[in-house]
């Protein structure tokens, strides 16, 4: 069924950045890699650095619980700022959840909660519809764009990888929020929100240092470089996606959410 969230991480603690348990062992890890490089004769002194470093990564390997959300996370009433659909932007998204289209990546499931914010209440049965550039910032017809309806608690969940940045953008998803009672984003004149996530740049700058992420050729664009962020965060909307871990073995994958305030009722050109 539609819109029907399937999969999430327990609500143990949404944080801004990467755990530090990780930051210690990319700190461990780069330091060996200096120690193998000025003393590589020293056995003893890097294979001890590098038992710190198992031992860190270790220290993030005990499963967590998940449980799903019974309704919104973030109930802050505010209307997400406006930004213009980019070029990247096809029409006839297919009507999926599924994104990720065999492209490779840290693995996001990604909850987006609706509030109308003519009512401050949840809304349910509305067509979510993102589309997102791929670890390298590359955009494609068949992979990380879809749309899926929000369920009874006003959520709606997409599976997909976290995406890269682009040349001109900061690490990203754009979202389009459907009026009432469309059910696909074929032929739809209007829409009542066009906007874009972010997330934090110390989440996407750890993450940028994994493969196929730092394969990424382009200059980084950092959130504060992005003018389209500036756009999306207008009115005190905060547009940056909370993340935690689904284990703590990290980087199998992330969950991420946010809530974006909508009015249903709007009407944007959708050309």
């Amino acid at each position: 069924m539609l819109g029907v969230p399937t999969r999430r991480a327990s609500l143990r603690k949404i944080s801004a950045g990467p755990p530090a348990r990780w930051t210690l062992a990319i700190g461990l890890l780069e330091g060996y890699k200096s120690a193998r490089a000025e003393h590589p004769s020293n056995h003893n002194a890097t294979m001890q650095l590098l038992s710190l470093i198992v031992l860190a990564g270790a220290v993030a390997a005990t499963p967590v619980r998940r449980s799903l959300y019974s309704g919104l996370y973030n109930t802050t009433c505010v209307t997400a700022g406006e930004v213009a659909k980019d070029a990247n932007w096809l029409p006839n998204a297919p009507v999926t959840a599924q994104i990720t289209g065999g492209q490779a990546g840290v693995s996001l499931i990604l909850d987006i909660g609706l509030m109308d914010t003519t009512t401050c209440e949840a809304l349910p049965n509305t067509l979510v519809e993102v589309w997102a550039p791929n670890a390298v910032g590359t955009y494609g017809a068949g992979f990380l764009r879809g749309a899926t309806l929000t369920g009874s608690n006003g959520i709606a969940e997409f599976e997909m990888i976290f995406p890269g940045f682009t040349s001109a953008g900061a690490n990203h998803i754009n979202v389009i929020v459907h009026r009432p009672g469309v059910t696909s984003p074929a032929n739809a004149t209007t829409v009542a929100h066009v906007g874009q996530v972010f997330f934090t740049d110390q989440w996407t700058n750890v993450i940028g240092m994994s493969a196929p992420y730092s394969g990424d050729t382009q200059a980084r664009v950092l959130n504060a470089g992005d003018g389209l962020f500036a756009q999306a965060s207008a009115d005190g909307f905060s547009p940056i996606v909370d993340i935690e871990e689904i284990h703590d073995d990290w980087p199998e994958g992330i969950s991420g959410y946010i809530t974006i305030g909508v009015d249903p009722e709007a009407e944007y050109a959708n050309a």
